[in-house]
């Protein structure tokens, strides 16, 4: 047993003690524990006394600091917009439907959907009801069986007219079956008419653009081949006096081409050689030839001017539905140059539809567009990044904007981009790398900087070519500085959103 106790260490009596102690000295080592159980529990009460009760009130002034914390945290009914993130820019502007998409630049900017997944594969077990609309279509033999039927019945009407391959065909007008082409020389695509091919021996029409035709022979040469323009020879002949008489010219007439002008001086007497006689003027014109006609131009025949073409198919061949898509296609480009811009002839409506959509999936629109009444900024003497701050359009699959630059991937682009300047001298527009290399120019423009004030919007445009994904920004110098309105003066009456700057990027390979 021990002398002491386990926590604190207070003497207690020991009775296996060794020595051992009397009565008397155990009573004293008690005394003197408690003495020291009286001292602990003096301290213990003094400093219970200085703590707060377990349920207690407290005000927030007594507590040091907690109330300028509290002042330095946010409105608990603060909102938020998407564009007050750092990670995420243009979000405000975007147009409906975009969605955001995370840049090479690491920020999150908008988006369409289909910019922003690209060309991606899907298997048809992925797509939904895909398989089942399948099997309810003609299976790919079953069009080819019905494009053969076609093609049959086709080439069986083409027999019944009896027009081969290579046959020339004139028409009056300039409307031209979409069976036949026109022979100007042009490269005609051998994979849409390979008869055709086979038949010339090359994919370039016969050019009888301004030509007659003429029989093949030792004159003419062999088929196949052009003259050039030739004269036949034109002769004539004038006839002079065999001896001197008085008072007689020396030309007597002309035959041919040859006539015999009225003389240049007075008719002078003579009768002997050397007698002074008029002086002749011998004249040659090929249009006096019998029959001849004048033109300054060109020697031609009697002409009816017509429109020569050759036949290009009398049998379809389609292996599949691409050549059956490239044929229809071919079709309506051939029907598309016809028509024009006329919106009353076949397929044009709906060729200018098919375009318009093509186009706008490979178009990236981006502008710098402010509020109603706002000013462009401050010019700057020398060069300046212009604020490219919303999306219009993008649907260049890896194209995207953040923070005034331009991401294209690797491709062929043409641009198109105005920005304004107002009161800041000469001013020129270009494309550059980000802070690098220029790609494109624009023309040198003035804007004066007293008197009649006008702005004038600076252009660029051309095509580049872009190995490796490459970012841009539309870069503009100015000559001399200009407070607030330097780029692009301020519109306090019109209440439409104020556009300074404006770029339209479309991908061309």
């Amino acid at each position: 047993m021990a002398d002491t106790t386990t926590h604190l260490g207070l003497p207690k009596p020991n009775r296996t003690r060794v020595p051992s102690r009397n009565i008397d000295e155990e009573f004293d080592a008690l005394a003197m524990a408690w003495d020291m159980v009286d001292a602990f529990l003096h301290a213990l009460a003094q400093l219970v006394a200085q703590k707060a009760p377990a349920e207690h009130d407290q005000a927030m002034s007594t507590i040091t600091g907690l109330i300028d914390a509290l002042n330095a945290k946010m409105s608990s009914d603060r909102q938020f917009a998407l564009d007050d993130l750092t990670d995420v820019e243009g979000a405000a502007g975007a147009p409906t439907n975009y969605v955001l998409v995370k840049s090479s630049g690491g920020l999150y900017v908008p988006s369409s959907a289909l910019a922003a997944l690209g060309v991606h594969p899907h298997l048809i077990a992925e797509v939904t009801g895909l398989a089942a609309a399948l099997t309810d279509r003609p299976t790919r033999a079953e069009v080819a069986e019905g494009l053969e039927v076609l093609n049959d019945d086709l080439m069986a009407e083409i027999q019944k007219r009896g027009v081969s391959v290579g046959t020339l065909e004139i028409f009056p007008i300039n409307e031209v079956p979409l069976t036949n082409l026109v022979c100007d020389g042009s490269v005609f695509n051998e994979e849409l008419y390979p008869q055709l091919y086979d038949y010339l021996g090359t994919n370039v029409l016969p050019n009888y653009t301004d030509r007659v035709l003429r029989m093949a022979g030792p004159l003419a040469g062999a088929a196949g081949t052009t003259q050039e323009d030739a004269m036949q020879r034109i002769t004539g002949s004038f006839d002079v006096r065999a001896t001197d008489t008085a008072g007689a010219s020396f030309v007597v007439a002309g035959a041919g081409a040859f006539t015999r002008g009225p003389s240049t001086l007075p008719n002078h007497g003579g009768s002997s050689t050397g007698t002074a006689r008029p002086v002749d003027k011998i004249s040659f014109d090929s249009g006096l030839s019998p029959g001849a006609r004048v033109n300054n131009n060109e020697s031609r025949v009697k002409a009816g001017i017509v429109v020569i073409t050759i036949r290009a198919f009398s049998n379809i061949v389609i292996d599949g539905m691409a050549d059956l898509s490239a044929l229809l296609t071919a079709i309506a480009d051939k029907l598309t140059a016809e028509a024009g811009l006329d919106n009353t002839k076949l397929m044009t409506s709906l060729r200018t539809w098919q375009q318009g959509a093509a186009r706008d999936a490979r178009v990236l629109h981006v502008r710098d567009q402010k509020a109603a009444g706002a000013a462009g900024g401050s010019s700057v003497t020398g060069v300046q990044v212009r604020t490219l701050n919303t999306v219009v359009v993008n649907g260049i699959a890896g194209a995207s904007l953040a923070a005034n630059q331009i991401t294209l991937p690797p491709g062929v682009y043409d641009i198109n981009a105005t920005s304004q300047f107002f009161r800041s001298g000469f001013g020129q527009l270009s494309i550059r790398e980000a802070g690098g290399s220029y790609l494109l120019d624009g023309p040198q423009l003035y804007s004066i900087a007293s008197g009649d004030y006008a702005a004038v919007n600076a252009t660029v445009k051309g095509r580049i070519q872009l190995a490796t994904t490459t970012v841009i920004e539309l870069a503009l110098y100015t000559h001399s500085s200009y407070a607030t309105g330097g780029l692009g003066a301020s519109n306090g009456v019109n209440t439409r959103p104020s556009i300074f700057s404006d770029v339209i990027i479309e991908r061309v390979d």
